[in-house]
């Protein structure tokens, strides 16, 4: 009989604390597959685009208004696929607990949006795996912008912790609440 002894995983995430207070960094999930398909695939909707838009300056024929469509919905898909690719890449969740808030940057190449929320309003800190809803894979990135991490803020649920493994969500909510009593509010 072959036995293998296997070793426990490391965490991705690192923890700090610092005068400001517990910062957490959660580098984006990497996957080569997925870096070079979209390479390839973002090199092919640029000749697309470039070809479309070439046409649209030449000036379409009146009955050619659907090229403006196309035009629009390749370059929205486009966008957000560069934005997948930028993310997959270089992203990482900035985390930072510092009273009375917890703030959270989706961070690319230092460019993101920091969202805060108040400590006191948040509730049941969990680690649940994300809702995968079939009918909104265009509003969610197909799963690949929800989170591990999830709290309940008023009445909605955000979400944090990209591709991070429950147990190490676990972890993360230990990290936070050794910290601070985030989330045990009824």
């Amino acid at each position: 009989m072959l036995q293998v002894s296997v070793s426990p995983p490391q965490r991705q995430s690192t923890v700090s604390v610092d005068a400001q207070g517990l910062l957490i960094v959660i580098p984006a999930r990497r996957s080569v597959f997925l870096v070079l398909f979209l390479t390839a695939w973002l090199a092919i909707w640029g000749m697309s685009e470039f070809l479309g838009a070439r046409r649209l300056v030449v000036g379409p024929r009146p009955t050619e208004w659907i090229l403006v469509l196309w035009f629009a919905a390749w370059t929205y898909i486009g966008a957000w696929t560069v934005y997948a690719w930028l993310w997959i890449t270089f992203g990482k969740e900035i985390v930072k607990l510092c009273p009375p808030s917890l703030t959270i940057k989706r961070d690319v190449l230092g460019m993101g949006i920091t969202r805060a929320y108040e400590l006191a309003q948040i509730r049941n800190l969990r680690a649940s795996l994300p809702y995968a809803n079939p009918y909104d894979w265009v509003g969610t990135g197909a799963g690949l912008f929800q989170g591990t991490l999830a709290f309940d803020y008023g009445a909605k649920t955000f979400r944090f912790g990209v591709g991070l493994p429950e147990a190490e969500a676990s972890q993360i909510i230990g990290d936070l609440k050794r910290y601070s009593p985030i989330g045990d509010a009824a």
